[in-house]
């Protein structure tokens, strides 16, 4: 069932497109039987790529042009002119392609450009700048701003040959690429700065605001296209003008320019003047600052002395200067890795500044800056010298009491001992002297430095005297140990008989007899080389009627024994014997 209605259904499609086959065909036997249509009047052209039919020179003009590949079937009229027919009535009449080109081309050239605006190196007021371009041929229409663009082209219009609208552009310089590219892809391209200022200049600030003048002066604008700026300065009737290098003396950060200049005001010392600035842009806007009348401070101050004076842990440093408009005085330390500029004094007194500061132990390289209120400045470098916050320490002397023949100790506790000295004079304050200790050779530094010397007293023999020692480092600072009076005594013991052929020998106990002449006797030491622990051992603490007797057992075998008599300040006088305990 269902085949038979396909076949009935075919055979009627079949029928329908004979009909309307025979239908057209007689309708084109009428028309070519009424000269409506002719075959000769219609051309089939066939165009392939980069080629393209201009129907505005064909027929009318606002038709323009079209591009390949493609097929276009044209229509003779009775004026002589060719206009697009239907592409069927080619086919139906079963017209091949022409074999003229009746007008078609080959297109490779570019549009040409004409840039009327803006031309190059132009300056508008505005940032609505007018484009004003014509091409040769319709095309598509672009620009890219090739400093703030980001590699991006703007379309300006489509298939147009006439541009004339105004754009925004950024103040400042601006540099642009036109391109143009028709329907065959051909590209053309044209280049061109300009300049935009649409704002007038501002004049944010100057400096010196207040206080004094001293030939610095500093200016900060906003101005994208600054062209003139220049300092006008000095007294009625003589007034005087510098301009700026703004490439050199002006800084540009974010959209403000800070210029930096000076002039020398010697003529106007002691005198107030008027200062202002004028700027100017391309475009030809001027700003002028306000006025600021100030007095000219032209001269630095004078740093006529500067010291340091030590103060325990802290001291100061005295600066004499001169100035009437002095604004602060300043230091640093060189040897300091990171030294800095720190205030020492923001005022005198009679053009004394006394900065206390607390500085480092150590050397010291010190720079004063002395300011002005006109911002004038003198520098001043100090000699270098010694900071020590720990004082020396004079912990012990000797002789501590009773007599001395000269000879005397002393312990101190300091990193950086410079100079110790022992003084020495009668009780009454006369005859006084002094010696300087050889720190070095005569001291030994352990926990504490230990220091032994000698002076002659032979000239104080007999007196009552009076010592001390004083101690000094390498930043100044001094002790002075407690004053000890003493008796001199210079003179040595004296044995006044052989004390050899006194020995009186008992079995192993041998009878020693000496016979001594001393004021101040302090004792008989004795020394035996046999004993194989020997050591200086008494023989006698007091004399009887300047005689020392004393027994003492020995071991067998040949003695040699050393004898030495001692007083109270330290004299000696030594003798030796020998014998033989069997």
């Amino acid at each position: 069932m269902n085949d038979k209605k396909k076949q009935i259904s075919n055979e009627k499609r079949t029928r329908n497109i004979f009909v309307f086959g025979v239908i057209s065909l007689a309708l084109l036997m009428v028309l070519l039987t009424a000269g409506i249509v002719s075959a000769d009047s219609y051309s089939l052209y066939c165009i392939e790529q980069g080629e393209q039919i201009d129907f505005g020179a064909l027929c009318n003009p606002e038709m323009g042009t079209r591009s390949g590949p493609g097929n276009f079937c044209m229509h003779i009229q009775d004026n002589g002119k060719e206009c697009p027919a239907s592409i069927n009535i080619c086919n139906n009449l079963g017209l091949g392609c022409s074999e003229s080109t009746n007008g078609t081309t080959l297109d490779l050239t570019p549009p040409n450009i004409t840039l009327n605006s803006p031309v190059n190196d132009a300056l508008f007021t505005s940032r609505s700048v007018l484009l004003d371009i014509e091409l040769s041929e319709r095309a598509d229409l672009y620009y890219i701003d090739n400093i703030n663009g980001r590699g991006r082209w703007s379309r300006i219009c489509n298939s147009c040959m006439i541009h004339n609208r105004t754009r925004s552009f950024q103040d400042g310089l601006n540099d642009i690429t036109i391109r143009a590219k028709d329907n065959n892809g051909n590209e053309a391209f044209a280049n061109v700065s300009f300049f935009v200022d649409s704002k007038a200049p501002i004049i944010r600030s100057t400096t010196p605001k207040t206080g004094f003048a001293n030939g610095d002066f500093s200016v900060v604008f906003n101005e994208n296209n600054p062209w003139l700026l220049s300092l006008h300065y000095g007294v009625s009737g003589n007034m005087k003008e510098k301009a700026l290098d703004i490439i050199n003396e002006c800084t540009f950060v974010k959209d403000k320019y800070t210029c930096m200049t000076n002039v020398n005001l010697d003529e106007f010392n002691e005198q107030s003047i008027e200062y202002y600035f004028i700027l100017e842009d391309i475009a030809g806007n001027v700003e002028e600052s306000r006025h600021v009348i100030l007095p000219v401070d032209n001269l630095p101050p004078v740093i006529n002395s500067a010291e340091y004076i030590p103060d325990g842990r802290t001291g100061n440093i005295a600066v004499n200067v001169s100035d009437p408009n002095l604004d602060g005085l300043y230091y640093i330390d060189h040897n300091d890795a990171k030294g800095k500029w720190k205030t020492l004094c923001s005022r005198t007194v009679e053009g004394i500044c006394n900065g206390r500061t607390t500085l480092p132990d150590g050397t010291h390289a010190i720079e004063i800056r002395a300011v002005d209120e006109a911002g004038n400045e003198a520098l001043f470098t100090m000699d270098e010298f010694f900071t020590d916050s720990k004082a020396p320490k004079i912990k012990m002397t000797e002789p501590r009491r009773g007599f001395t023949n000269g000879m005397f100790y002393v312990s101190f506790t300091e990193e950086n001992p410079v100079e110790l000295e022992l003084h020495y004079q009668n009780i009454d304050g006369s005859n006084s002297a002094s010696q300087i200790i050889d720190i070095e050779n005569e001291c030994t530094l352990s926990k504490n430095y230990e220091c032994d010397t000698n002076v002659d007293l032979t000239g104080y023999n007999g007196q009552e005297i009076e010592y001390w020692f004083t101690l000094e480092d390498k930043a100044g600072n001094v002790d002075e140990s407690k004053h000890i009076a003493l008796q001199v005594d210079t003179t040595p013991p004296v044995i006044n008989n052989d004390v050899q052929s006194n020995l009186v020998i008992d079995d192993n106990r041998v009878a020693f007899n000496l016979d001594i002449t001393e004021l101040n006797f302090d004792e008989v030491l004795y020394f035996d080389a046999l004993d194989p622990r020997a050591r200086w051992k008494t023989l006698c603490s007091r004399l009887d009627e300047g005689i020392c007797e004393k027994k003492v057992s020995f071991s067998t075998g040949e003695h040699d024994v050393s004898i030495q008599v001692v007083d109270e300040a330290g004299n000696s006088v030594g003798t030796s014997v020998q014998f033989n305990i069997v």
